[in-house]
Formats: C-alpha cells, sequence, structure tokens
C-alpha cells in the first residue's frame, strides 16, 4: 500500500467491499444484472447483513477516495492474476486478464499481468 494512503482504511476496504456477494452472489460483467441494478442490489445485501459499513461500501463503489481507487485496482490485480492461473491450466481466460491490465494499467502493478 502506498505510504501516502489510510492503511487501515484500505484494509477495511478490502475485507468490505465483497460483503454483499454472500447475499447476491458474484456478479459478473455475464450476467444479466448491471449498473445501477446491480449497485442496489449489493448496497441491500450490505443494508442486511453490515449495515455498519456500508458507508466504506459506498465510498469503494463510488471510487471518491484515493484508498477505494486502490481497492479496487487491487481487485482487478487479482481477477488477472486468477486467471492466468487458470489460463496456464488451458483454460481461455484473456478477457479477463485485458480487463485486469485495461484497469491496472499505468500502476506500478501493471507489470505483474504481463
Amino acid at each position: 500500500c502506498p505510504d501516502h494512503l489510510d492503511l487501515s482504511r484500505v484494509l477495511s476496504m478490502c475485507l468490505v467491499h465483497d460483503v454483499a456477494e454472500i447475499v447476491v452472489g458474484d456478479l459478473t460483467p455475464h450476467d444479466a444484472i448491471k449498473g445501477q441494478e446491480k449497485h442496489d442490489l449489493e448496497r441491500a445485501g450490505m443494508l442486511k447483513i453490515a449495515p455498519q459499513w456500508v458507508e466504506l461500501f459506498d465510498e469503494y463503489e463510488q471510487g471518491v477516495s484515493e484508498e477505494a481507487q486502490f481497492v479496487k485496482s487491487m481487485d482487478k490485480l487479482d481477477m488477472g492474476l486468477q486467471a492466468m492461473r487458470y489460463q496456464h491450466q488451458g483454460l481461455d481466460l484473456s478477457e479477463f486478464i485485458t480487463s485486469a491490465r485495461s484497469k491496472t494499467d499505468g500502476t506500478e502493478f501493471a507489470s505483474l499481468l504481463e
């Protein structure tokens, strides 16, 4: 984590950002649910099981802080690295790797997806 970011906030956001998936599942771009509907479902999930973390979830979702933007980049990096691992096993996950590269381009972590 870059020194100028609030490490505690970054770590909290890392833990919280996927909590809604417990209720709504891991919605991907291939699902019929997108955009505002996806956000509304995930936020409702957060309100149901972790209302104390909704503010942090909203900050992440909206990407309004440097911490949120960093966590979003790390989430995409994680997706890309997992896709590369599966690709080495013979699966074609190039679209996920391409997506991850586009979200981490310009960061110090972009080279990890080469």
